[in-house]
């Protein structure tokens, strides 16, 4: 099986790779029995969600777990070069979802839920949901990488989290913001390994909070003319991060 054809992917824990054997278990393990329904020889794609990808024959199905075979590995299939983070505030009903979702599939690496001053509540079992969509959107799309999704933060902590090494973006509708596209050439150049976009919430950041980024290294930049909705606003930035990196 050669690296980009199509195939299924599934996701096999770290500790159940061993030598050139993998074992999947749990609902992968479901998921290629009953809704694949794979027989021996079967051949697919395995993700590690670290980074590794391995091409892989199906051995045997067992009561509780899958054999299979590694035929090939890849390092960092299906990643962008860079190291993106989205620090964004959660957003009511399914729209942080569909950010998870599609920010996934373009090739964030994490996500960091902000406490900012507009941020509506949000319950605390979201976080386990937004790591099964990011698993579920890494396996679509065909990266080796699960995009972790941290604790939530406050605006204050997520802004002293980042060093100077990496590229610190305020997604903001201030005149003064600079388009984001001329901010990208050290990401072209490949000057830097790390990029951070932080995304308001509904209402925007206040003007103590555009200060205090300002004042930790961070620059306000704009998404274009129209205004956006704060999951389209990461979904826009994420895209021309990654298309940034060729």
């Amino acid at each position: 099986m050669r690296q980009g054809a199509h195939a299924d992917f599934f996701y096999v824990r770290p500790t159940d790779v061993r030598a050139d054997r993998i074992f999947i278990v749990d609902q992968e393990w479901h998921l290629l029995r009953v809704l694949h329904r794979a027989r021996d020889g079967q051949r697919f794609l395995a993700v590690d969600g670290l980074g590794h990808c391995f091409a892989c024959e199906l051995l045997r199905i067992e009561p509780d777990r899958a054999e299979a075979k590694i035929l090939q590995r890849w390092e960092r299939y299906g990643e962008p070069r860079v190291h993106l983070t989205i620090a964004a505030s959660p957003l009511r009903g399914e729209r942080f979802d569909l950010l998870v979702e599609k920010c996934t599939e373009l090739g964030v690496s994490m996500f960091i839920p902000v406490r900012a001053t507009r941020t509506q509540p949000w319950a605390s079992d979201r976080l386990q949901r937004w790591q099964r969509v990011a698993l579920a959107a890494m396996k679509q799309c065909g990266r080796s990488v699960w995009p972790e999704v941290a604790q939530p933060v406050s605006f204050a902590e997520a802004v002293d989290a980042f060093p100077s090494s990496v590229l610190r973006l305020l997604a903001h509708e201030g005149e003064d913001a600079a388009p984001l596209a001329s901010l990208l050439k050290r990401v072209e150049r490949n000057d830097v390994p790390q990029v951070v976009v932080v995304v308001g919430p509904e209402g925007g950041f206040t003007s103590e909070e555009v200060d205090l980024a300002r004042s930790r290294g961070f620059v306000p930049v704009s998404l274009g003319t129209r205004r956006l909705r704060a999951e389209t606003a990461a979904i826009v930035a994420t895209a021309l991060v990654v298309a940034a990196c060729g």
